[in-house]
């Protein structure tokens, strides 16, 4: 609204088209967007979509996004999960996603990303146990500076 003096550039969704067939817009699920991450050279964005509630056929996502140098944004084909996106995670090339499935297991899935394209193939689903809330990424071994 230009109330800080900014003006938009740009709107997109973060959920997948109606066309998709495990989209919550094909099935007239609500959803909203739990967070956003950026990659740390600004090259990548990803939105975690959360399906407020279980639909048969409908699947949790992330949005991704390439980002031009203009800061404007061009979609990738959206990431499925097992589970809400709760919380994201970005570092070394890889998006962590963490939440709880339908069921109420805690889960962790790892994605890699393709850097020309903002998209992502997931690599593996951990079971960190129940509830996880956040991912924190920090380098082992790293010597403190003082």
């Amino acid at each position: 609204d230009g109330a800080l003096g900014a003006a938009a550039v740009q709107s997109i969704a973060t959920l997948p088209d109606a066309d998709t067939p495990w989209s919550p817009n094909a099935h007239g699920a609500d959803s909203a967007t739990s967070e956003l991450a950026i990659t740390a050279d600004g090259a990548c964005l990803y939105a975690g979509n959360r399906h407020q509630q279980a639909v048969e056929g409908v699947r949790q996502s992330l949005g991704c996004f390439s980002v031009a140098p203009d800061g404007t944004l061009s979609a990738a084909p959206p990431a499925q999960l097992e589970h809400a996106a709760q919380a994201l995670c970005v570092g070394g090339g890889t998006v962590y996603a963490t939440g709880g499935a339908d069921d109420g297991t805690g889960l962790l899935t790892v994605l890699s990303i393709d850097e020309a394209t903002a998209a992502l193939t997931e690599v593996a689903v951990l079971h960190p146990g129940p509830g996880p809330m956040c991912v924190l990424l920090h380098e082992l071994g790293a010597a403190a500076k003082l």
